[in-house]
């Protein structure tokens, strides 16, 4: 029944989808003043971005093929996203500070977000607290889908790390899955005090935290499950994380990666308003150069999948600057109000982004995220190293 329902539903929704597409880019080339102006209202948004001084700042070489040759794709944002000329990669061409480039997001979002703060930032431990139990099971919820959906048999009683931890819960949650022990790493100390309080405050031995990259993380024994969820994007130098990775990743051990996929349906149609391209992304991948990227490290790819679809801002929002409503700058944008109700009421349907997602954007490249699990390459003996 299921697999009737794919058929059937998967070539109803791209038709329609592809529909929706052709009007909305029909209707912004028969409007090119009002495309014209949504551009504009980005560049005044993101305008803070231009006290960023590039003069002194380190110029990246494409992280992909190391190639120096480039072209310019945008400098909407105020720094430049550029185009490899060798291997066809995006990305951002120079080596910006991390904290400053999220500390002037920040700026943005804080003063636009009308409805609340990031979801890494609570008012107090009490708060943090009251919110942890009801996030811990969606994550081990989120633990139990790896397992049903790609038969993953990894071993939850080994050791577990999270590269971009943010505020910590998916190391809480992995050792009430079964977890030994579990650390995040998170560059941005902020991110992470709140749950090194909680962990001190009760006593919690098996779970640590340390603001530091994983290039300087030192471990007693190897790691079974690495977890990296929106990290790549960030990276100056993701392959050199990658690789830092498979050194301290066990020899049956894997490693998830997620990252936004550039060639999304909604990219593919939206381009350069897209929220994906935005200053705090310095990567902009596909599922070529995330496959190449992993492979280059030393990695082989178990299963490569895309996922997730959000009403609202993938399918039925005509123009798709209506995404920006996730930080709350959705109110400074020149829609009608007919599309803003229509967003708002697809957002409401969840079951049915539910439905899309399993049986649409499952086990094909149109999804908003790529899905990557990897574990260590074997050598001609058979074993991982």
């Amino acid at each position: 029944m299921k697999k009737l329902l794919k058929k059937i539903l998967r070539p109803l929704f791209f038709i329609s989808s592809y529909i929706v597409d052709g009007l909305v880019r029909l209707r912004l080339f028969l409007n090119k003043k009002k495309y014209a102006e949504m551009e504009s209202v980005v560049r005044s948004i993101f305008k803070p971005y231009s006290r960023l001084d590039s003069s002194n700042v380190k110029s990246r070489h494409c992280p992909i093929c190391a190639a120096k040759e480039c072209g310019i794709l945008s400098d909407l944002y105020y720094v430049e996203i550029v185009r490899c000329a060798n291997c066809g990669f995006d990305y951002v061409n120079k080596e910006y500070d991390n904290l400053l480039v999220q500390q002037i997001f920040d700026e943005i979002r804080g003063r636009h977000n009308k409805d609340g703060k990031e979801y890494w930032k609570y008012d107090s431990l009490a708060d943090f607290e009251e919110k942890l139990d009801s996030k811990i099971e969606n994550t081990r919820n989120w633990f139990k889908g790896l397992k049903k959906q790609y038969g993953l048999d990894f071993d939850s009683s080994g050791r577990f790390l999270d590269v971009g931890a943010a505020d910590g819960i998916c190391c809480f949650a992995a050792t009430r899955e079964g977890f030994e022990k579990a650390v995040g790493l998170e560059f941005d100390s902020s991110r992470i005090s709140i749950a090194k309080k909680y962990a001190e405050h009760h006593g919690i031995q098996n779970v640590e935290f340390y603001a530091q990259k994983i290039e300087d993380f030192k471990s007693d024994r190897n790691v079974d499950f690495i977890r990296m969820g929106d990290v790549l994007e960030h990276l100056a130098q993701p392959g050199v994380v990658l690789e830092s990775c498979k050194k301290i990743l066990s020899q049956d051990g894997l490693l998830y990666i997620e990252v936004p996929n550039m060639e999304s349906h909604s990219v593919r149609t939206h381009g350069l308003l897209h929220r994906f391209y935005q200053p705090v992304h310095i990567n902009y991948f596909t599922p070529k150069s995330l496959r190449q990227i992993v492979t280059q490290a030393g990695f082989k790819i178990r299963h490569f999948d895309s996922s997730g679809f959000t009403l609202g801002t993938e399918l039925f929002n005509p123009l798709i600057l209506t995404a920006w409503s996730k930080y709350g700058l959705v109110h400074e944008m020149p829609l009608s109000n007919l599309e803003k109700k229509t967003a708002a009421l697809m957002g409401k349907l969840g079951f049915v982004e539910g439905l899309i997602n399993r049986l649409v954007f499952r086990n094909n490249m149109d999804g908003r995220k790529l899905i990557c699990i990897a574990e260590k390459r074997p050598d001609r003996a058979g074993n991982r190293n």
